[in-house]
């Protein structure tokens, strides 16, 4: 049943990548980081994220045509981990996911 849950997910980031993104990610291309449980400020929505690195490719052009996603900006970690710190709500307090990032990369 692990597998069978983890090929579901895998897949569905795949999927979200191509839909949201417009960029081609394979299963052999992933890291998942691990997992955040996240409840929105207005305590409405409960999530389990599971948070992944893209661990290979040169993606330079973005396709947004589900609409879903607006814009994509290449930042900092530090840079990132400070504006969601100072401005939670505009990241969706996401800082959890960003916190798993940091203990990744050196």
């Amino acid at each position: 049943a692990e597998t069978a849950e983890k090929d579901f997910i895998t897949a569905n980031v795949i999927k979200e990548a191509k839909e949201e993104l417009g960029i081609r990610v394979t299963a052999e291309m992933l890291i998942k980081l691990g997992e955040i449980r996240y409840t929105s400020q207005q305590a409405k929505n409960k999530e389990l994220l599971s948070v992944f690195l893209i661990k290979s490719g040169n993606f330079s052009h973005f396709v947004f045509n589900d609409g879903e996603v607006s814009e994509v900006k290449w930042i900092k970690l530090d840079e990132l981990y400070s504006n969601i710190q100072s401005n939670p709500q505009e990241y969706a307090n996401r800082l959890g996911a960003i916190l798993l990032l940091k203990s990744y990369l050196p």
